[in-house]
């Protein structure tokens, strides 16, 4: 059954409620992050630029990042820099030039009485040559000349040189789908690599620069919200969209002073799906089809957004987790955020591992993450609150607040 999206008092909120004295909101207002540390841990702080879009597009096939392609003149410069590398090459590599050196310059133990090797691959005006190393018998003189290269030795070479370093495919994919962990097109484990390897990744042809500005399009927080509240702890959970991008399938928000629920739901996506991550998420199509039939979930990550907003207002303090991916996932811009992850990090024994269950575990002596039902939200946004009053007591804050970011 899906959580309800009305407040609620935790059942396991153990911290209990927090006075919001002006002292102790100083302090917390001291972990919120500058404008490089939001940059420095992933946060975006204005609109993602047209150059930056174009890196998010996707291929089609394996869904992994493309890069953005060379452009002509990027090209000529390229081919430019390789003119000028190779008119600084020695003269000396010309075919016929010969140089005769004392057997006291060289270990006559590494050199046979012939011996040669290959030079770089040649061209049409250089022509591939091989270096002959050779000691006159009497005079023990070592000689060093050029000779040509057939080119069918040259091709011969070249070929076993490849085949030993094997460059790996730009594209590997899967055709099929996942069938009880197993790819129905090659019947090899779901976590395995794509049985299809291509040299270039594909696209989509819609992932024009206006498409991705729309798909992208970030939004800051409303200036003027009645119901704005001091400080929220948020946690969210995401699927995964055809694209291969994260998205938002459940949102909690909990009142970092009072500890209720102000926002807890399931958010039906409105993209075409590749799976839920059920497993860590704790969402499956069961659960989001049957809130979707009764009416009790949000339906799109733009309605999420608004209803978030009921509550935070631009000073508003959120805290989360490695924050980043949840705001990226709303496609929202805030600047005052705690960022427990970012914070353990300027502990003075910090810990290695800094995921949410393991310092919850260190600090708080409290365990979640248990089981095989994936996340919850709810637990994970109490974590995160009772991580940051944990902070706020064990911690020394910085002598002066940090400003919030700006654009």
């Amino acid at each position: 059954m899906a959580p309800p999206p009305h407040r609620h008092l935790v059942t396991g909120n153990q911290l209990g409620s927090i006075v919001p004295t002006p002292v102790y909101y100083n302090k917390l207002s001291k972990l919120v992050l500058s404008a490089e540390e939001m940059k420095m841990e992933g946060y975006k702080v204005t609109e993602i630029a047209s150059g930056d879009l174009l890196r998010m597009r996707r291929c089609k096939l394996c869904r992994k990042r493309v890069t953005k392609q060379k452009n002509k003149k990027e090209k000529k410069n390229d081919s430019k820099k390789d003119g000028q590398d190779k008119e600084k090459s020695p003269a000396d590599q010309q075919t016929g030039d010969r140089t005769t050196l004392p057997k006291s310059e060289v270990d006559s133990s590494q050199v046979s009485p012939q011996k040669d090797s290959l030079s770089s691959s040649g061209s049409s005006d250089n022509p591939p040559i091989k270096y002959v190393i050779t000691i006159d018998a009497e005079t023990e003189e070592v000689t060093v000349h050029t000779e040509p290269i057939s080119e069918e030795a040259h091709a011969e070479r070249e070929k076993a040189q490849n085949e030993k370093v094997k460059k790996k495919p730009t594209c590997q994919s899967h055709p099929g789908r996942v069938t009880y962990n197993k790819w129905t097109c090659c019947q090899k484990p779901g976590s395995s690599l794509g049985c299809v390897e291509r040299d270039k990744h594909e696209a989509y042809d819609e992932d024009s620069v206006g498409r991705l500005e729309d798909e992208w399009k970030l939004y800051e927080t409303p200036r003027f919200v009645r119901g704005a509240r001091l400080a929220i702890a948020l946690d969210c959970e995401m699927g995964v969209t055809m694209k291969g991008e994260s998205e938002l399938i459940r949102i909690s928000a909990v009142d970092y002073f009072t500890g209720y629920v102000l926002l807890d739901t399931l958010v039906y996506p409105a993209v075409p799906m590749l799976h839920l991550n059920t497993r860590y998420s704790g969402v499956s199509w069961q659960m989001l089809n049957n809130a979707l039939a009764t009416r009790r979930c949000l339906v799109s990550r733009e309605q999420a957004r608004q209803q978030l907003w009921q509550f935070v207002g631009p000073d508003t303090i959120v805290m989360a987790h490695g924050g980043a991916a949840d705001l990226l996932a709303l496609r929202w811009i805030h600047r005052r955020m705690v960022d427990t992850f970012h914070v353990e990090g300027t502990h003075e024994n910090p810990e290695t591992g800094r995921s949410l269950k393991n310092l919850a575990a260190v600090r708080l002596n409290r365990r979640i993450q248990e089981g095989r039902r994936g996340h919850d939200s709810i637990e994970d946004a109490m974590a995160c609150r009772e991580l940051a009053h944990w902070y706020l007591e064990h911690l020394a804050t910085p002598a002066t607040e940090a400003a919030p970011a700006t654009s």
